[in-house]
């Protein structure tokens, strides 16, 4: 797959000429951790830099032999998030999903998920698939456009993605903040089957379009 970064401008011509050109495409709209910075939820790098404070409170030699036995160091340690998320509620793993809720609670879209609910209640890029569990797609959408989209939080619903989608669709395919959301390092080492076949209706009429938004 060929990627290249665009601005702000080109990347509206894109989608302009893709939407009423001669040779219409459908675009998917990828989200990565980083499209939430913008809209107040903290990043993985800084959820690791907290946790690995915390962790050397509570027992410091423990800590520091628990990263010397994985080799982690402050260069690399930010590739690590899934263990220090394990250990750090470790005790008690339903203090973990907490703590995401408490984090995300007070978030609200940014300006990037404003224009991001109007391409996806307005032209026929309707799709967008995300590792984040967080509501400001949903919440963009319902709020800015009024329209009620399909969230997809979970692989057993997974079924529910069709080839032919008409309405705002949410992906989420490390789950939705409420429904038990994937953290651990087993968990994020494979797709779900289920994924692997919704994700393949999902991408029965896109064609070269993937718009991978970070930030």
């Amino acid at each position: 797959m060929n990627c290249e970064e665009l601005s702000l401008k080109g990347f509206i011509y894109e989608v302009k000429e893709v939407s009423s050109g001669p040779h219409p495409r459908k675009f998917c709209f990828v989200l990565g951790a980083g499209a939430s910075l913008s809209s107040g939820i903290k990043s993985g790098q800084e959820l690791v830099t907290m946790w690995d404070e915390e962790l050397e409170l509570r027992n410091e030699k423990s800590h520091v032999k628990w990263k010397e036995d994985l080799n982690i160091t402050e260069e690399n340690k930010y590739s690590f998030y899934s263990k220090f998320y394990e250990r750090r509620f470790l005790r008690q793993p339903v203090d973990g999903y907490n703590y995401l809720e408490k984090q995300m609670e007070h978030a609200r879209p940014s300006i990037g998920y404003v224009m991001l609910s109007h391409l996806l209640t307005e032209t026929p890029h309707n799709v967008v698939i995300t590792t984040n569990f967080d509501h400001l797609t949903e919440d963009a959408v319902n709020y800015y456009e009024q329209k009620i989209p399909l969230v997809i939080g979970h692989e057993s619903l997974a079924h529910y993605v069709t080839k032919h989608i008409s309405r705002p669709t949410i992906i989420k395919i490390h789950r939705d903040l409420l429904l038990d959301p994937k953290n651990r390092t087993d968990e994020l080492e494979v797709l779900h089957d289920n994924w692997k076949k919704a994700l393949g209706e999902a991408f029965f009429r896109v064609s070269s379009g993937f718009y991978w938004v970070c930030r």
